[in-house]
């Protein structure tokens, strides 16, 4: 029994959807670059530049995956062929932000060390701060500048580029009609196929 194909003016709809989403997420992800610049050395509200990005990058994956790529398969290069010199430029950037999101998180893991989270995360990382310390249901362990910079860093880097994955997989899904099980494979070697199976 084969499946049934969507209307024309579905696919029209979905690739306009598409059309207008695409730029949207290419400039949340240089916004998400900047909201970790800002983490990192401030201003701090610009941390609300990221939050929008990660929403917008969720909301794209999921439309991609759930509506879109079942009814333009090829996505955007179908009528944009020029697209498709940008496939492996696109698979390069999802593989360096899935690296530097599992070395942030091996790296969070073995500084914060089962002492909890940080007490005063209001600020960004490299600005002075009256205590540094960790808090672990009210057991405070007081810890070096070079611990807290460690510790608030790869906890910000890890948000961050798994909010700019999230970006890269709704653009491959839009401009390519590639599905997320493919930018797992590729997006890092090892850590690709145990999300595979784990999926």
């Amino acid at each position: 029994m084969t499946s049934r194909k969507p209307a024309v003016w579905v696919t029209s709809l979905h690739l306009t959807m598409a059309g207008l989403f695409s730029p949207v997420l290419i400039v949340s992800s240089f916004g998400i670059l900047f909201s970790q610049y800002a983490a990192l050395f401030g201003p701090i509200w610009c941390f609300l530049v990221g939050v929008v990005g990660c929403v917008l990058g969720l909301a794209g994956a999921f439309y991609s995956e759930r509506w879109f790529i079942r009814a333009c398969p090829e996505g955007l290069a179908t009528i944009f062929p020029s697209l498709k010199a940008w496939r492996r430029l696109s698979r390069f950037a999802a593989s360096t932000a899935a690296t530097i999101w599992f070395v942030a998180v091996v790296t969070l893991c073995f500084s914060v060390r089962f002492d909890g989270e940080l007490t005063d995360a209001s600020s960004p990382v490299f600005w002075p701060h009256e205590k540094y310390e960790l808090t672990e249901h009210a057991k405070v362990t007081p810890i070096s500048k070079l611990r807290y910079w460690t510790v608030a860093t790869s906890f910000s880097v890890t948000w961050h580029s798994f909010a700019l994955l999230l970006t890269i997989v709704a653009l491959r899904g839009f401009l390519f009609g590639e599905r997320l099980e493919a930018t797992k494979a590729i997006s890092l070697p090892g850590v690709g196929a145990k999300l595979e199976r784990s999926g």
